[in-house]
């Protein structure tokens, strides 16, 4: 499982990583492991264009957790751009935060804080903390 976990939080990274580096930002986006191993992009959409990001957040996860309650996938993951503010005494920063849950309840949230400087993107060991997505 440790391995699936870390293949799915990987796919996200790469995903946000292109995003960033091609658009400077990205609208919430996720990943799924399939029953039969395989890796899937998931986004979500609506028929007018969404400015806001917590409706497709919520999108997301109704359908990752309805794929995981049913057997269609085994994880799930959901990247989302954030600011992080570690102190007051410190400005806020970028973050890609990665909302991670599995079949058995399993969730983790990683983060990877990160700044564009000229046209490049530097991005922060990832660290984690307890998780926000569940299953109800």
């Amino acid at each position: 499982m440790e391995q699936a976990i870390e293949a799915v939080k990987n796919m996200v990274v790469q995903q946000a990583k292109h995003f960033l580096t091609e658009a400077g930002e990205f609208y919430p986006f996720g990943a799924v492991q399939k029953a039969d191993g395989t890796l899937v992009p998931v986004a979500a959409g609506a028929a007018e264009d969404m400015l806001e990001s917590q409706p497709l957040v919520e999108l997301l996860e109704l359908g990752i957790r309805q794929q995981l309650k049913t057997g269609v996938s085994t994880i799930g993951a959901i990247g989302v751009d954030v600011r992080l503010r570690f102190s007051a005494d410190t400005p806020a920063t970028d973050a890609l935060q990665i909302r991670l849950l599995t079949a058995e309840g399993y969730s983790v949230d990683y983060f990877m804080t990160y700044r564009l400087a000229e046209d490049r993107l530097i991005c922060d060991p990832l660290f984690e903390e307890a998780g926000t997505f569940t299953l109800d």
